[in-house]
Parts: structure tokens; C-alpha cells; sequence
């Protein structure tokens, strides 16, 4: 389906595999997946043949959250796969969650560019996170660049 499709990368959740794998999917696409618990959660990246060779880095953070690293030419592309705590899970787990998504993210240069693949349900908390980690990224923004001008710009009285 995915070679049918012309899909070079993909991002699954709820894989509910346990382990911390990669896996050849015939000839055209690896896995890479992240699990705790064979009966819940779990994430995984799909990527074709085509770009494994542009991999530079795997981490798998947690089994709601990982991240794979390409250089490809000049550009560097970080793809997330991310599977937010859902309605019901514990307040901590959530914390949890969105600690350690801001911490992958904020990690990542400005320069870089980034995918993030996700299962769509937490609209809310993400447009929250994504609120927060834009703040972040503009407040390190004006700090590199105040530090940039705090040598150019002469004082007179």
C-alpha cells in the first residue's frame, strides 16, 4: 500500500509491539518502533529504502514518543512520531507526555526541519504544547539576536 501510494515516510501509533526494533518491510521500507507493553501503545517510522541511508540518529524517547534524524543533502529533517495520553490516563502521564515532547522538540536547531506525525485525537493539548514550544523558540530567537546586536550597537551620551 505504501509503495502503491508513493509514501516515503510514515508515522504509525498504537502499535502495541514491545521492544525497541527495526524491521525490514519486504524489500522497499524499514520500521523502526518503540514499545513498553505488548497490549498498548507504541510508536514507529516507516521510511523508504530510499532514505535509510540518510539516517544519522534514532531515538526512541518513550513508547508515546520517537524521533529519527536524516541529513539529507544540506538539510537536516527530524520526523517525530508521537502518540499523546488520551482521555482517561493519569494527569501525571499527561505531564509526562508534554514534558518530554518539549524537551525532543526545543532540542531540535532552528535551522532543522521537523515532521511531526501524530494520531490527530489531542487536537487541544497539541495546539497547547505547539503554543508553548513557538514561545520558547521566540523568546531563544530574541536572545540570539539581542546577544548578535549587543556587540554591533555603540552607546553615545
Amino acid at each position: 500500500m505504501l509503495n502503491k501510494r508513493k509514501v516515503d515516510i510514515a508515522c504509525i501509533q498504537e502499535t502495541k509491539w514491545k521492544g525497541k526494533k527495526t524491521l525490514m518491510i519486504g524489500d522497499e521500507y524499514k520500521l523502526y518502533y518503540n514499545g513498553i507493553v505488548s497490549n498498548r501503545n507504541g510508536v514507529g517510522i516507516i521510511l523508504s529504502q530510499d532514505l535509510t541511508s540518510s539516517v544519522v540518529e534514532v531515538k526512541r524517547i518513550s513508547e508515546r514518543l520517537m524521533k529519527i534524524k536524516l541529513c539529507i543533502g544540506q538539510s537536516i529533517l527530524h520526523i517525530l512520531s508521537v502518540y499523546a495520553p488520551q482521555t482517561g490516563c493519569k494527569a501525571e502521564e499527561k505531564d509526562d507526555f508534554i514534558t518530554i515532547l518539549d524537551e525532543a522538540v526545543m532540542e531540535i536547531s532552528k535551522n532543522d526541519l521537523v515532521i511531526i506525525g501524530d494520531d490527530k485525537t489531542n487536537y487541544k493539548k497539541y495546539k497547547r504544547i505547539a503554543k508553548k514550544v513557538v514561545a520558547r523558540a521566540k523568546s531563544m530567537a530574541y536572545d540570539d539576536m539581542y546577544e548578535d546586536l549587543k556587540g554591533k550597537i555603540k552607546y553615545t551620551d
